[in-house]
């Protein structure tokens, strides 16, 4: 059961790292990559943070899990929020960038196989990064 969650979430982090990926390298050409990266990390960080110190607040106020979770989809309801509008600014919106999509005409069938055989190595051969103890 564990195995299969730990899949499940290495999974589901491939399905979501490309997107904010792509967007990083569209707005890096704009701005400069090393500008649209310190704006990630910046956000990334402040997430982390703030975002435990919110559940908290709400399990000190209401004292229920149950409600410190339900409330923190407030965040990404705003995150959406601001990206809806943030997306009218963008003149390409809903394009691909060509170098992306002549990169993908390229895949055969034997690279995918490759892919696909070092997903499951790497699915098999990952540790738990909990503290043993003794």
């Amino acid at each position: 059961m564990a195995a299969g969650l730990l899949v499940a979430e290495r999974l589901g982090k491939a399905i979501r790292t490309p997107a904010p990926d792509a967007l990083l390298a569209t707005a890096g050409d704009a701005i400069g990559t090393g500008r649209a990266f310190g704006v990630h990390e910046a956000i990334d960080q402040v997430g982390a943070v703030l975002g435990p110190l919110f559940v908290a607040a709400v399990l000190a106020w209401k004292a229920s899990y149950r409600m410190a979770f339900a409330w923190t989809v407030l965040p990404g309801v705003a995150a959406m929020a601001l990206l809806l509008w943030a997306r009218r600014y963008d003149p390409g919106h809903g394009t691909q960038p060509a170098r992306l999509v002549r990169q993908a005409d390229g895949i055969t069938r034997r690279y995918r196989f490759y892919v696909e055989g070092a997903a499951l190595l790497a699915a098999g051969t990952m540790e738990d990064h909990a503290p043993s103890w003794p």
